[in-house]
């Protein structure tokens, strides 16, 4: 079965090498001459990982070979495919059509992704800490609400580590994925999301979490909403966050927390409070007018990039981001009205925020955004107090992120008691928030 296994993987190889340079615009029988010469120099940087990984894997296949073949070998061939494609794809900010298949792959095998996930937490498990998964920072709010900015400072500390644009497609594996494929993708900026146009630096904090959340509570994700979460106990899956968690921080020398952003946490703050009592959650809490508008644009613009470009729905809806475009699945349950309009968002914000007000418990941390996007170094401190940073004057350095927010008036065409109703949740939520 083992040399079965190996003949797999070399028929893999050579598969992915035809694809590879069929990729490049020429016909299986082009020459490698074709290639870039960085693409070149990838190459034997590929066949060295795969030789390491068939090395490291070698001792159980001594040991047992009938359980060893269960897995390893087939896994680390797959692997050995999936390198050298990367060691000759084109290498760019988009996503070439060698990428795309590779994101399909893993998209399309959450089995493969929670193996891998094994795998990596086995032959690390001498450099991964199961305590830097203690005191997690979660940062979770409704999309557009200043998540990633404050994401991205939290995670410029040198203490935190976050789930980052280089663990795609495997994120669940950050350790072997994003070891393996170093020195394959480069370290210049790359595309966010394929379409999006905004790029980004493979270590940019992303909000990939939910990926782990969708890989063990299926039955949440209905076709048109996310089912909340109720105090349902999930040992397996609380184990298996936990030790993503001390992966995600493993893969960052020096960071000893883990800092994740995953807005659709804003529907399990309950079952987080019961389940990772020593988590701390960051609730951003920005103008519901400028909020509701926000999110009105972008579920245009992303509806928009969804439809040029079939892929970004793909991708969107393998990560988690159904905050908006055509995939929109709203937390809580269906909702009526049109998603084109600004009363939908707005109604949305309420719902969602009303939520917050009523679940959110002592272990949450509420930030108002916009006071801190017009004075962040009189607010920034307070929070790297709350967080209790090591360094908390630290945090004061990434106070340029912030710009201060513009006022933004009712929408004309929404109901007098929906923006009444706003008001007083929003006014109920900033007396909770944070002060200086």
């Amino acid at each position: 079965m083992v040399l079965a296994a190996l003949g797999l993987g070399i028929a893999a190889l050579i598969v992915a090498l035809r694809l590879s340079r069929t990729e490049q615009g020429g016909t299986p029988g082009a020459t490698l001459a074709a290639t870039r010469p960085e693409r070149r120099r990838g190459m034997p940087m590929a066949a060295a990982l795969v030789i390491l990984w068939a090395a490291l894997n070698f001792h159980p296949v001594t040991e047992n070979a009938r359980a060893a073949a269960a897995w390893p070998v087939p896994i680390a061939s797959g692997l050995a495919a999936i390198l050298l494609w990367l060691a000759l794809s084109p290498r760019g900010v988009a996503l070439s059509r060698a990428d795309r298949a590779l994101h399909r792959l893993a998209f399309a095998a959450p089995g493969l992704q929670k193996t891998l996930a094994q795998v990596e937490s086995r032959r690390y498990a001498a450099r991964i800490d199961p305590d830097a998964a203690l005191r997690p920072v979660l940062v979770t709010s409704l999309a557009r609400a200043g998540g990633s900015v404050l994401l991205d400072a939290l995670a410029g500390q040198p203490e935190f580590a976050s789930p980052a644009h280089r663990h795609m497609p495997f994120a669940l594996s950050p350790l072997l994925w994003g070891n393996l494929t170093r020195g394959l993708r480069g370290e210049g900026r790359m595309e966010r999301m394929p379409g999006d146009g905004r790029l980004v630096f493979p270590d940019s904090p992303a909000a990939l979490e939910e990926m782990a959340w969708i890989a063990f509570w299926k039955d949440h994700y209905a076709a048109d909403h996310i089912r909340p979460w109720t105090d349902r106990p999930h040992p397996e899956f609380e184990a298996f966050l936990r030790r993503y968690m001390a992966n995600v921080v493993a893969a960052k020398p020096g960071a000893s927390r883990y800092v994740a952003r995953n807005d659709a946490s804003v529907a399990r703050l309950p079952w987080i409070a019961r389940a990772w009592p020593d988590a701390t959650v960051v609730i951003p809490l920005r103008d519901p007018f400028a909020h509701a508008r926000s999110l009105l644009r972008q579920h245009r613009h992303i509806t928009d990039l969804q439809t040029r470009e079939p892929f970004a729905r793909r991708y969107m809806h393998a990560i988690g981001q159904f905050g908006f475009g055509s995939a929109f699945r709203p937390l809580g349950g269906p909702r009526k009205g049109d998603p084109a309009t600004p009363e939908f968002w707005l109604s949305y914000w309420a719902d969602t925020y009303r939520m917050v007000l009523e679940t959110a418990g002592p272990n949450a941390i509420l930030v108002d955004q916009d006071a801190l996007c017009s004075d962040p170094r009189r607010h920034l401190i307070p929070l790297a107090e709350a967080l209790a940073l090591g360094n908390p004057a630290e945090l004061l350095a990434s106070a340029p992120r912030f710009r201060p927010p513009r006022g933004v008036p009712p929408p004309e065409s929404a109901p007098a008691a929906l923006i009444a109703c706003v008001h007083d949740i929003h006014a109920a939520l900033k007396a909770r928030c944070l002060r200086p």
